[in-house]
């Protein structure tokens, strides 16, 4: 099968998205990009002129609720007594970078 994607494609991309890909896996990708894009191909073949466009796979609607003010039932204090690590009026977390 001839590759519906070039390995120096590959490796431009992987050098934009800033990847390191070992030579197997340039093969891989070219490989498995090829195999996707003859996918497509196949699909785009398809007589879809009676088939109705799909607008959403999910509900069709809102799920959300109302906006609704409501008093606060918890006090500042009783807030800061949830978090497991607290020092003064601070809240503890692990660090993230």
């Amino acid at each position: 099968m001839k590759s519906k994607i070039t390995k120096d494609e590959i490796i431009a991309l992987a050098k934009l998205t800033k990847l390191r890909l070992s030579d197997d896996e340039v093969e891989q990708y070219t490989n498995e990009i090829s195999e996707l894009l003859t996918y497509f191909e196949q699909l785009d073949k398809l007589d879809l002129k009676d088939v109705e466009p799909t607008i959403s796979v999910g509900a069709t609607h809102s799920v959300t609720r109302a906006d609704e003010v409501r008093e606060q039932v918890t006090t500042p204090d009783e807030l800061m007594n949830l978090p497991p690590k607290k020092q003064d009026d601070f809240v503890q977390v692990e660090r993230m970078i």
